[in-house]
């Protein structure tokens, strides 16, 4: 699904969705519609691509098993937010690196 990989390459960039769309030139509102279940056209993904970093056809559903990407329920997120907005700006940032890093290291195998 292109949200999952979407979702991945956020998490991986440590940015929420809503900051990736925005940064790539799109609304907070269309990373919403891809969330549930609209596919931007070939343009969007094109544009997409090229701010991540990746290939186009990262986003193909051909692509989808080489990595999966669980899907996480929203009252976890929730609880994972209110526990990373506790933490000083230092700890954030090293919970990122860490975040980071395991997905690193998952995409490697």
């Amino acid at each position: 699904m292109f949200y999952d990989k979407f979702f991945e390459l956020c998490i991986k960039n440590g940015l929420s969705p809503s900051a990736a769309a925005i940064n790539a030139g799109f609304s907070n509102a269309a990373a919403a519609g891809w969330k549930k279940g609209a596919v931007p056209r070939r343009s969007a993904i094109k544009r997409l691509a090229d701010y991540f970093g990746v290939p186009e056809e990262y986003f193909s559903e051909e692509s989808a098993e080489e990595t999966k990407v669980a899907s996480t329920p929203e009252a976890e997120v929730e609880d994972i937010m209110k526990i990373y907005g506790m933490l000083t700006p230092e700890r954030q940032k090293q919970a990122r690196v860490a975040i980071a890093d395991l997905l690193k290291d998952q995409l490697q195998k």
